[in-house]
């Protein structure tokens, strides 16, 4: 049995997921036991391309339902559509490192769980408010992952890479933090 056969087998008996793609996403938040395991998966170069790539993935998926679903907030839907864009670009760039690196297309390895809750049927005072919890949370873990990243031995472009992530993530958390306080109290 695959690693990817085996955590769409176990995201289906636990029902706690959706599949998109090659993504599970969750219906409701993720044990930081799991979060940890992604991290832990990050033992080399490679597994970190093939570990960060999906990442990237997850959050441009999530930001273009927050889009296609429409949002009441302008600066909510602008870094929707700024993760949308800059996490694709992201995507790409690393997976043509991939392919530089190891001489071969990348293609998803199943070993990635998105943090990300499903934000499809959720009403649109649910969707804004889970979508910018989860964001947060996911560059968050953004920053585990790159950080981890840098205690590997890596291609010189990624360690830049990395390092430019990390502040880049947590210039977006605090964004999306200062968002998150626009949204309507209950």
């Amino acid at each position: 049995m695959t690693t990817k056969s085996i955590l769409l087998t176990m995201a289906a008996l636990l029902g706690v997921g959706t599949i998109y793609t090659a993504y599970v996403f969750t219906h409701a938040p993720i044990s930081p036991e799991v979060i940890d395991t992604q991290v832990d998966l990050v033992i080399s170069e490679r597994a970190f391309l093939e570990v960060y790539i999906p990442h990237l993935e997850a959050a441009v998926v999530a930001a273009q339902i927050v889009l296609e679903k429409g949002t009441r907030l302008r600066p909510l839907h602008d870094i929707a559509a700024k993760i949308t864009e800059e996490k694709k670009m992201e995507s790409e760039y690393l997976k043509a490192r991939y392919q530089a690196l190891y001489g071969e297309y990348y293609t998803p390895t199943g070993a990635y769980i998105s943090s990300l809750r499903d934000l499809t049927e959720l009403s649109q005072d649910e969707h804004e408010r889970v979508f910018l919890e989860e964001m947060i949370r996911h560059h968050d873990i953004s920053v585990q992952l790159l950080q981890k990243s840098l205690n590997l031995q890596m291609d010189t472009e990624l360690v830049e890479y990395s390092q430019k992530g990390i502040a880049s993530a947590l210039v977006d958390i605090s964004s999306l933090r200062d968002v998150s306080q626009l949204l309507p109290r209950d």
